[in-house]
């Protein structure tokens, strides 16, 4: 900037001081800036709100991995939401409902124990899709042979409508056997086996409507917008 004797200085207060006055503006006093971080002292986290089975689960985990209580109570809401958004709504006014499926971000450093606190409440879900997974072998081998002989009859029948195509009662036998097709067998499968957000529209299309998605911190970012692609081109 410049000084009263048009010479270039450092723009310093008194520099600038000195400015002012010769351009005949008065001296403003400007207030001290405000910081840029405000500190908000922590709430306590309402876990008197939760049931008591869902309390009692809560408190006996955070005591035993020695977790924050929010960062358990995240992993069990997260969990519970999972376990029921395929089958009910919550309704939270007499015309205002909408679906349980929660999008739960818990931020903290690793080793702050997040996966060991989901683990405790994902497991009843993985377990009983590894039984249902058992159970569902058999079905399913019976329902490959099924496929297999609906897809042989199809082909012939494919075959006589070439050979003669005049007969009338093929077309009527053609749309009878289309209407056998029965739709896969298929055990419960919450947890997509995904190695990246985007095949999240194949899981879905697949007939698995349910879906848990664990993201960790380091993939967030990009996993948060494959999904949001991914459910665009699902509804699209």
């Amino acid at each position: 900037m410049l000084n009263a004797m048009g010479e270039t200085v450092e723009a310093t207060p008194e520099a600038h001081a000195e400015f002012m006055a010769l351009m005949g503006v008065p001296l403003q006093e400007w207030p001290d800036p405000q910081p840029l971080m405000a500190k908000v002292p922590a709430e306590p986290y309402p876990i008197d709100a939760l049931p008591d089975t869902i309390r009692h689960a809560v408190e006996e985990v955070a005591g035993f991995v020695k977790a924050p209580i929010p960062l358990v109570a995240s992993s069990a809401l997260s969990s519970i939401s999972l376990a029921i958004q395929n089958h009910v709504d919550v309704k939270r006014a007499e015309k205002l409902s909408g679906p349980t499926g929660l999008f739960m971000l818990t931020i903290a450093d690793s080793g702050e124990r997040k996966s060991t606190c989901d683990g405790f409440f994902t497991k009843a879900i993985r377990d009983y899709e590894q039984q249902q997974a058992e159970m569902a072998k058999q079905p399913l081998k019976d329902y490959k042979a099924d496929i297999e002989a609906w897809d042989a009859k199809r082909g012939g029948i494919k075959e006589k409508i070439r050979s003669f195509p005049k007969t009338t009662s093929l077309p009527k036998a053609w749309s009878w056997h289309c209407a056998t097709w029965n739709t896969k067998s298929r055990s419960p499968h919450a947890f997509p086996v995904c190695s990246m957000p985007m095949q999240l529209p194949k899981h879905w299309r697949m007939g698995w409507q349910n879906s848990g998605l664990p993201v960790g911190w380091y993939r967030q970012k990009q996993a948060l917008s494959s999904v949001r692609m991914a459910w665009v081109k699902i509804v699209s």
